[in-house]
């Protein structure tokens, strides 16, 4: 098998540790309401969503480039499952290096990765799938265990970083949009996104509001799709774009959850949507495909997009 036996990992993958505090009758007192995390504890949880990222962001690229992704027969099953998790991650990670000048409740988001990594790691435990990414989800369930602790106010530290290749964290660069940048501000300077040519304020809030329309557009169509379908349409490639362009339309909504996007890869993400949207009517409308599936609404939600946001 792999480095792990088989009786190490249903050990390792069982993340009992990691299950939400309030779970186990202790009341999580740092990262909530006004008990902000500060100083030195604060450092230690952007270091802590910096190996949480790192470990899941790994995990997924394992998953995606093995031969059972390859061949397809795990791919609907456990690869969604393993990339939404590893955006969520980066979402925290983010949002975290960004937390100094806007705080959020950190411990209900913890709780919430201690979830969702309990239901991966038990569907990867039950197929015994991607074993290459164990030693990364040892990784993600061990960091989350350390925001626990963290959190109900022990003191912690970053564990060693092996052998994995992740990039060390750096309390002195700041992480958005998939990348890290030198020079972080702890007091959140609020024009220094603008200035590196990012969406904020009162631009990113109407984007934020377009993009949640788009993904409620998206999944009216899927609806309607499948309620007019029948058992023949189910490998239906008209379905299957319109599943995928909804997909796509869900990660853009979430990545535009965050305090600034970058204008250039978020204009890059609107204009590939405009393209599947075309193409997609065109293509149903030539093959009588679906005939009550409408994407005029769509694509004018993705014009206005695209003025906030234009296509490099």
């Amino acid at each position: 098998m792999s480095w792990l036996s088989a009786a190490g990992l249903g050990a390792l993958l069982v993340v009992g540790s990691t299950v939400p505090a309030q779970s186990q009758g202790i009341t999580i007192q740092w990262g909530r309401g006004d008990r902000r995390l500060e100083g030195q504890r604060f450092t230690t949880m952007r270091a802590l969503a910096h190996r949480l990222n790192e470990a899941a962001q790994t995990a997924a690229r394992g998953a995606g480039d093995t031969p059972q992704e390859r061949n397809g027969r795990m791919q609907q099953r456990f690869l969604w499952a393993i990339n939404d998790f590893a955006r969520q991650a980066q979402s925290f990670h983010e949002r975290m290096d960004q937390y100094g000048r806007q705080p959020w409740d950190v411990s209900d988001e913890v709780a919430d990765l201690n979830q969702r990594a309990q239901r991966v790691s038990s569907q990867l435990r039950g197929a015994r799938a991607f074993p290459d990414t164990y030693q990364d989800w040892a990784e993600v369930t061990s960091s989350l265990n350390l925001m626990n602790r963290s959190l109900r106010g022990q003191n912690v530290s970053l564990p060693p970083n092996g052998d994995r290749g992740y990039q060390p964290f750096d309390e002195n660069s700041r992480y958005n949009d998939g990348r890290h940048y030198d020079g972080y501000d702890a007091n959140g300077d609020p024009d220094q996104y603008a200035r590196a040519g990012y969406l904020t304020g009162n631009s990113l809030r109407d984007f934020r509001r377009l993009a949640g329309s788009l993904n409620v557009e998206a999944n009216r169509m899927v609806t309607v799709a499948e309620q007019s379908s029948g058992p023949r349409d189910a490998g239906n490639r008209s379905m299957q774009d319109l599943r995928r362009f909804a997909q796509n339309a869900s990660d853009l909504n979430r990545n535009s959850g965050g305090d600034a996007i970058n204008s250039a890869d978020t204009g890059a993400q609107v204009g590939q949507l405009m393209d599947d949207a075309r193409q997609n009517e065109r293509t149903m409308r030539e093959s009588n495909t679906f005939p009550r599936v409408e994407w005029n609404a769509s694509i004018r939600i993705l014009e206005q997009m695209t003025t906030a946001a234009p296509r490099p």
